[in-house]
């Protein structure tokens, strides 16, 4: 048969085409409404809480509408992929309580702003704001509508009915650190892949770094920056530069990490991950990583507007409130790598887990925290110095952006 032929087919009649081209423009009409609005434990840790709220919300009849404003795409796999899980979380524990909205890939402020104000317009009365990005639509839009709550990540200033988002990832990464050395203990070099040396991403590595030498003393992280919050590109050659380098464990922080994860698998490197489980893109490679269960979160701070209770401030929490936990492990862990870093969390969990005490010294040995005082991350988000064992790797951009969209 010639290549451009095609078996002969019979031929619809013109009106059944139409009628099958019209069902299916309002199937998609269906499905686009629905990913835009859907029906659908522990207490939320308030660290410092400041005005309470109008806890009018509460007394709305029918049930409360949650929305989500993502600044990242929903199929990341990483970021906005977890934030969905957790909205759907959400909706599957509180169904009967809540409906809910979601707008991903808002990146500028006019968009949110007006994204926001149609939210609150159609009686959405609690909204999370993923991304740091969002804070002066979300202030601007919070002093108009005083009815509605506000929960912003990262956010710097709190208003009556704004409360900021900031959970405390260090001790699981620092659990993922003792695993990778426990687990290669001849390693004497880790990898970590990043997008810019915000303060927010050096405490990761500065807890990566930690964790690895309590087990191996002298071992170092080299950091490489990819200077972009998306770039497979730039990820890519990220991680096959320090495959080049010698690293053989590496661990990525990164908004949609599967292109370098995959990178990661080709050459052989064995792979820690933040936010999400990607052990199906690396089975063979995959070690663990520190994973995100936002729906635990959403849910405390959802029951916390419906009773009355919610109280503005700075809301933290990480593993031992069930928001944050280590990812599954691979099949390269072995029983005592895996053993360390349980016996981490469980310290966590039980609140016998404090992460930088001292003496903390930087990665040009000066000390920075005396023996016995605790480095908070507030502490270190003013400092102007790295970790030690932290090895930034010099490259020709050397600012810091002006905007974070985590």
């Amino acid at each position: 048969m010639p290549a451009n032929k095609r078996p002969g087919r019979k031929r619809l009649p013109l009106l059944v085409f139409i009628c099958v081209v019209l069902v299916g423009l309002i199937s998609v009409g269906f499905l686009v409404v629905e990913q835009r609005r859907t029906v659908s434990d522990t207490p939320v840790d308030a660290a410092d809480p400041e005005t309470a709220a109008d806890d009018s919300a509460a007394a709305l009849a029918g049930p409360l509408g949650v929305g989500f404003v993502l600044s990242g795409f929903a199929a990341d796999w990483g970021w906005g992929y977890q934030q969905i899980q957790g909205k759907l979380g959400l909706e599957a524990r509180m169904r009967d309580q809540i409906t809910t909205t979601f707008f991903p890939e808002i990146v500028d402020s006019a968009t949110c702003d007006a994204t926001l104000q149609a939210m609150c317009d159609g009686g959405t009365r609690l909204i999370f704001l993923l991304s740091d990005i969002h804070e002066a639509p979300c202030l601007a839009v919070a002093s108009r509508n005083p009815d509605a709550t506000f929960m912003l990540w990262y956010g710097t200033t709190v208003a009556p009915n704004v409360g900021t988002i900031v959970f405390d990832e260090g001790p699981v990464i620092h659990a993922c650190g003792a695993l990778a050395a426990t687990n290669f203990p001849e390693q004497m070099r880790f990898g970590f892949v990043a997008p810019f040396p915000t303060r927010g991403i050096e405490w990761i590595s500065g807890a990566f770094a930690r964790g690895i030498r309590t087990v191996t003393p002298n071992a170092t992280v080299d950091v490489r920056y990819t200077r972009s919050w998306y770039d497979p590109e730039a990820e890519v050659a990220a991680v096959e530069e320090l495959a080049g380098r010698g690293i053989e464990v590496i661990y990525l922080v990164l908004i949609s990490p599967v292109a370098a994860v995959q990178a990661a698998d080709q050459a052989g490197m064995f792979v820690l991950s933040h936010f999400a489980d990607l052990s199906s893109f690396t089975p063979e490679y995959w070690l663990t990583g520190t994973q995100y269960h936002w729906q635990n979160f959403f849910v405390d701070v959802t029951r916390s507007v419906l009773d009355g209770d919610w109280r503005s401030g700075r809301y933290g929490g990480g593993c031992r409130q069930g928001y944050l936990g280590l990812a599954p492990f691979g099949p390269a862990v072995t029983d005592a790598a895996k053993n360390r870093a349980l016996e981490i969390v469980a310290d966590i969990s039980a609140g016998n887990f404090d992460l930088f005490v001292g003496p903390v010294l930087d990665n040009r040995g000066t000390l920075r925290v005396p023996a016995g005082e605790i480095l908070s991350y507030w502490d270190f988000d003013a400092a102007d110095w790295a970790l030690a064992g932290v090895n930034e790797l010099a490259d020709e951009q050397d600012e810091n952006p002006a905007d974070d969209p985590d």
